[in-house]
């Protein structure tokens, strides 16, 4: 399968290392958790065949069978089967078969799940995201190319509506694919600019929420369209659903406890913490999940707009 995507992370401007700042320890188990430390401490019908005798039952001839078995005592009725031809008629008799059609397999077709085969011809349609860097102090720019065939599938596809079905959207193939080049691209970034998990995770973050936030009757023409991870990049923009689904792949490539997030008129993350994690999080199976919120840049791992501090949220985890 030909690759899907090629990226590029760069960034302009300096990084200012300060003293105190906080990092993220990978826990490795499972998910990874996410770690805060400091110098200071702190995821058959039978087909008979159309026959008109299904069971096909060749008996040859009616034998009557007596009422009871006290009609076969007088000897007069054994005699009469002393004949030897009434004994080769029961040889040539036959055991009555019942014919069964070969029946043909049942299958259950559901025209969401993608099955997507690539064209000879690819057109790659060149992206580039542009964000300012959580502190501020520089810009960073990534830079992919996306197939639009492959957006054009995917976006006539029927869509996943319950949000229980929303892993889905995470789970295809080629989108998982284009996520992963994603969060390779980050991870190639920490490594060369020696930035801390805590780091390069609020960077993901922010890229994120720098894409454009429209809602679907504007960017789709309908009331709800969950987006595929591919369609929010390809067209550069989506609402909160799209985005949070965006942000939870790219963790989950990453390594991290991931889930989604189900709130009054609103869908956002959870990323897996520790106690040395601190802000609002979700008790889920003896997890503690941190809330992020997807769109709108400037918020941080753990906070929450206040208009969801006091609602409960259903829990998708999708690692």
């Amino acid at each position: 399968m030909a690759a899907f995507f090629k990226g590029l992370l760069i960034f302009c401007g300096s990084l200012i290392l300060l003293s105190g700042i906080m990092t993220i320890v990978a826990e490795k188990t499972d998910d990874k958790y996410i770690h805060m430390a400091s110098e200071s401490t702190q995821t058959a019908q039978y087909d008979r065949a159309h026959s008109e005798d299904p069971y096909d039952l060749d008996l040859h001839e009616n034998v009557e069978c007596p009422d009871t078995w006290d009609d076969w005592d007088d000897q007069d009725d054994w005699d009469d089967w002393d004949d030897q031809d009434d004994w080769d008629d029961l040889e040539d008799w036959e055991e009555p078969t019942t014919r069964i059609p070969v029946q043909e397999p049942s299958t259950v077709t559901d025209a969401r799940i993608p099955h997507y085969v690539e064209p000879e011809a690819v057109t790659w349609i060149p992206k580039e995201y542009i964000w300012t860097s959580p502190n501020t102090q520089y810009e960073m720019t990534y830079t992919t190319s996306l197939e639009r065939e492959m957006y054009e599938y995917y976006h006539a596809l029927p869509r996943y509506t319950s949000f229980s079905d929303y892993k889905y959207y995470l789970d295809d193939e080629n989108n998982r694919e284009i996520l992963k080049g994603i969060a390779d691209a980050f991870t190639e970034y920490q490594q060369e600019h020696d930035y801390s998990d805590y780091e390069i995770v609020q960077e993901v973050i922010t890229f994120v929420q720098s894409i454009k936030y429209v809602n679907d009757r504007d960017s789709t023409g309908q009331d709800e369209f969950q987006k595929y991870p591919l369609e929010t990049l390809y067209s550069e923009n989506g609402d909160c659903e799209d985005s949070a689904l965006l942000l939870a792949g790219i963790l989950r490539e990453l390594g991290y406890g991931t889930c989604l997030l189900h709130l009054p008129h609103h869908v956002a993350v959870g990323i897996m913490g520790d106690d040395s994690l601190e802000g609002s999080y979700y008790d889920y199976d003896g997890e503690k999940f941190f809330y992020i919120e997807p769109t709108n840049t400037g918020w941080s791992i753990g906070e929450i707009p206040k208009d969801f501090k006091e609602e409960e949220a259903t829990i998708l985890y999708i690692n």
